[in-house]
């Protein structure tokens, strides 16, 4: 069954919210663990942070930030 020009755009509506919502959850994941690894996030880290648009990028960062031993080794490409 084909769908309705309005049932599209719904469905494509709840698909880019699902991204967004999964976009914010990812980077309040990597602030949190920063915040509880190194008891402080820089504001301009938080500020490249919540400018990553690519749940890759978040999930790379993730990683290098569960690795660092001290919130200087995060890099922020």
């Amino acid at each position: 069954m084909r769908q309705t020009i309005a049932e599209h755009f719904i469905q494509e509506g709840k698909t880019i919210g699902e991204k967004q919502g999964e976009l914010k959850a990812k980077r309040e994941d990597v602030l949190r663990i920063i915040q509880l690894r190194f008891h402080a996030v820089p504001p301009a880290m938080v500020k490249r942070i919540k400018l990553i648009r690519r749940v890759e990028r978040l999930d790379n960062l993730l990683e290098r930030v569960v690795i660092a031993k001290s919130i200087s080794e995060i890099e922020m490409d």
